[in-house]
């Protein structure tokens, strides 16, 4: 049996609240006596930050720098990062039996979203639900689907961000905007396209000539969608 602490701790002195890791190589013996994490918490507010149980609550694995960056697996919420600036927990996977990343509308607010993002540069000022392509200068650009030059969609930006700046992009999953007025009446029509407008979708398939045609997703309701834009385009030719 081997055993590694950090920073001094030890199973005996549970005064020092600092984590203690026994890693058993070759297995546990059969009468290890195992504790529940939800009764054998070690706390401290120093850096670094490790928590184990939740005192007649959810059991709870939390590590991280106490005043930044924390990161916990909880019974409930699954993997949960602290927002520091908004002073809350946020979700990077929910739990469940399946796990695996939410992207449900249902638990949107107005302007927000849930899926896979990424960071990028902005080559020009955007806003929340800017539809955008990857410009030469490795850039996102406002898609337009009037030309090839300016397609296809890729992402869509998450907030407002100023031009050469860097920003959080939805690569794919769902995003609600109360400004979205798209058509729900099923099956195809409930399909949204690349828009003629700069940035913009819309539920009407583009079809004039030299139009380029994107699926990007669907309405899941007027102002929700479930954004997965596909990287094959239609031209129209007439």
């Amino acid at each position: 049996m081997t055993k590694y602490y950090t920073g001094g701790g030890t199973p005996e002195a549970t005064g020092d609240a600092k984590l203690f890791i026994a890693e058993f190589l070759g297995g546990f013996p059969d009468d290890y006596d195992f504790v529940d994490i939800e009764d054998g918490g070690y706390i401290t507010k120093a850096d670094p930050y490790w928590r184990f149980g939740e005192a007649g609550g959810d059991q709870v694995v939390e590590i991280g720098l106490w005043d930044d960056y924390r990161i916990r697996i909880t019974d409930a919420s699954g993997i949960q990062g602290w927002d520091e600036g908004e002073s809350e927990w946020v979700d990077l996977l929910t739990g469940g039996e399946g796990g695996g990343t939410d992207v449900s509308p249902g638990v949107l607010e107005d302007h927000t979203v849930s899926g896979i993002t990424s960071t990028f540069t902005a080559g020009e000022n955007l806003v929340f639900g800017s539809f955008c392509y990857i410009k030469s200068d490795g850039k996102m650009w406002r898609a337009d689907a009037d030309a090839t030059a300016t397609m296809p969609i890729v992402a869509m930006a998450t907030a407002i961000i100023a031009a050469d700046a860097e920003g959080i992009f939805l690569m794919l999953g769902s995003a609600r905007d109360d400004t979205w007025a798209l058509t729900i009446t099923g099956g195809m029509a409930n399909i949204i396209y690349a828009s003629l407008t700069l940035g913009g979708i819309t539920s009407t398939m583009p079809t004039g000539a030299g139009d380029e045609v994107q699926p990007v997703g669907f309405a899941s309701t007027a102002t929700t969608i479930y954004f997965n834009p596909q990287l094959w385009i239609m031209r129209n030719t007439s």
